[in-house]
Parts: C-alpha cells; sequence; structure tokens
C-alpha cells in the first residue's frame, strides 16, 4: 500500500510514497487519518492538508496520514477479492501499525486518532471506528488468551465524513433484532454471482468508465473544475495489471453494515458530516437529514 504523511509545500515532492516517520515526542493531540473515495487516491486531500497544517503549531492535529486503499492509485492491485471489510482492516491494520512505531519512540499506552473519508471511504471510515471501539487492541486468538499488554490501544476520537455513501436505516427499522448481526436469518450464508459472470461485468464496465474518465469527473465537480490532472492520473491507475477485477467485485459486495449501526451503536464518539448540496451522487438535504437522526451526528450541508 502506498501511504504518506502531510509535507510542507515546500519540502514536498512528486507523490510522496515513504511510510510515515513515528512521532518522536508525545503530542496531546490526535492524528487525522483520511480515506479517499472509489477511484481517489492521497493527492485529493492535500488541499485540506494545506489548510489544516498551514501552522502546525496552532493545528488540531498532531499529523495528518492518508493512504492509498488497496486496488487504487498506486496501491498493489493484487487478485483478491475487494470488499468493504478488506479495505477496513486495511485502515485498521495501518492505524495499529502507526500506533506501535510511536510506542516504539516514547511510552504510550493509548493513541489518539481522528479518521475521516470521502464517498465510499466515508463508509470505510465510519466502519473503522465501530470496529475499533469494539476492539481497540489486537484481539485475542482464542477464549483464553488476553490481549497483547505490548499492543497499543488506538483510540478513535471522531469521524469526519465528505459526501459519504453508506446505508441508513429509518428510525422505524432500528430495533434490537436489526443488529443481531450474528443472526442467521438476517445475515444468511452470502454467495456472489459466478465468478465468470462477474468477470465478463467489470471488464464491460471498465471498458465504458475507462474512455468517459474526463466526461464523470467533470460531472462529479459541477461547480469548480476537477482538480489538478484527476483525469490523467485515474487513466494511468487503471492501465495497472488486474484493475477491472476491482470492479468485477461491485457485483458481488457482501450486504453492508448500515451507517445508524455503525455510527449510533457501535462507535460512541462525536461525528461530523460535511454534506455537498450539489452532490451528483445523492439527495444531500435528505442525506443529511437521515444522518441528523442518527445521535452524535452533527451534519453542514
Amino acid at each position: 500500500q502506498r501511504t504518506a504523511e502531510y509535507i510542507p509545500p515546500s519540502q514536498r515532492g512528486p507523490r510522496e510514497t515513504a511510510s510515515p516517520p513515528p512521532l518522536v515526542h508525545p503530542d496531546p493531540r490526535p492524528s487525522l487519518v483520511l480515506v479517499h473515495g472509489f477511484g481517489g487516491s492521497i493527492e485529493q486531500f492535500t488541499p485540506l492538508a494545506d489548510h489544516l497544517m498551514g501552522d502546525a503549531a496552532s493545528s488540531p492535529f498532531a499529523r495528518i496520514l492518508a493512504l492509498d486503499s488497496i486496488g487504487f492509485s498506486l496501491s498493489e492491485k493484487p487478485p483478491l477479492s475487494y470488499n468493504q471489510y478488506l479495505w477496513r482492516d486495511q485502515v485498521v491494520s495501518f492505524m495499529r501499525l502507526t500506533a506501535e512505531e510511536c510506542s516504539s519512540a516514547y511510552s504510550s499506552d493509548v493513541h489518539r486518532f481522528v479518521v475521516g473519508g470521502n464517498s465510499i471511504g466515508g463508509y470505510c471510515a465510519s466502519s473503522t471506528a465501530a470496529h475499533l471501539s469494539l476492539y481497540p487492541t489486537i484481539p485475542p486468538q482464542s477464549a483464553s488468551s488476553s490481549p497483547s499488554s505490548s499492543a497499543p490501544a488506538v483510540q478513535v476520537s471522531g469521524v469526519v465524513l465528505f459526501n459519504p455513501s453508506g446505508l441508513i436505516l429509518p428510525p422505524s427499522q432500528r430495533t434490537p433484532l436489526t443488529y443481531q448481526r450474528s443472526s442467521n436469518d438476517l445475515f444468511p450464508e452470502y454467495r456472489g454471482p459466478p465468478q465468470g459472470l462477474l468477470r465478463v461485468f467489470g471488464e464491460g464496465l471498465f471498458a465504458l468508465l475507462q474512455g468517459n474518465i474526463q466526461r464523470t469527473c467533470q460531472w462529479l465537480y459541477p461547480t469548480a473544475p476537477p482538480p489538478d490532472n484527476l483525469a490523467g492520473r485515474i487513466f494511468r491507475d487503471s492501465c495497472d495489471p488486474n484493475a477491472p477485477i476491482l470492479l468485477s467485485a461491485g457485483g458481488k459486495l457482501p450486504p453492508p453494515e448500515s451507517m445508524d449501526l455503525l455510527l449510533g451503536a457501535e462507535f460512541t464518539g462525536p461525528v461530523l458530516l460535511v454534506q455537498g448540496v450539489l452532490d451528483p451522487l445523492n439527495n444531500a438535504t435528505m442525506r443529511a437529514e437521515m444522518f441528523r437522526q442518527i445521535d452524535r451526528c452533527a451534519s453542514r450541508v
């Protein structure tokens, strides 16, 4: 995977690829971890990072970290079964590794993060926060074992969502039974479509999208031009081997956990939603109102 830490413009090289170094000294501020959306990359967060870290001393964050999700941008595109749990586990592992590297530099039992994401990255950020709320340390391998005492706990202090994707159940459907995810009646064994059919679907959709990258980017940015060379970067990344496999995965994704479960029943910290009113993928006003019905979620349209 490709990861990066915020670097001031005067020190920035083209497409930083080094893993972020650990903090040498303790910092009471949380680190911000950002997860991009479908077809995105680390670069989409550069303007936000420039704004938040323009004056590092007064920034609310100790540092800003981002990663290219597996299958996107400059990260590897192995022939895996891509799904939302793979991307969540990637972010969880990244945050745990970051905490462990910091603990090797100074003693600390808990490392604080704020996790944010755009589009499907917003869903991934929500799922990451929920998972780490349930398992702040690495879960034991068996019922008789205990969590490793040497592994630092990862604490998510807040979640920031930018035009997030993800299912939201209306309040009338949010019952305790709905949230019993171990129930075989609610979550039976999942079987996706045949692999051959998925391959044809993925390659056909890939050919259609690859020829319309520039037009799609213009449609997704209705009020301002797309970021510098966004279409060119997406096209370059789409030429990597195994790129069509990612689209094939869209036809066999398992049922997602709802956002009201992730942010209302599992993660107990504050949530900030930033919803673009002209987002072409969603009804922004209705979407923001549905998020407002989730406890602890503040929205801004």
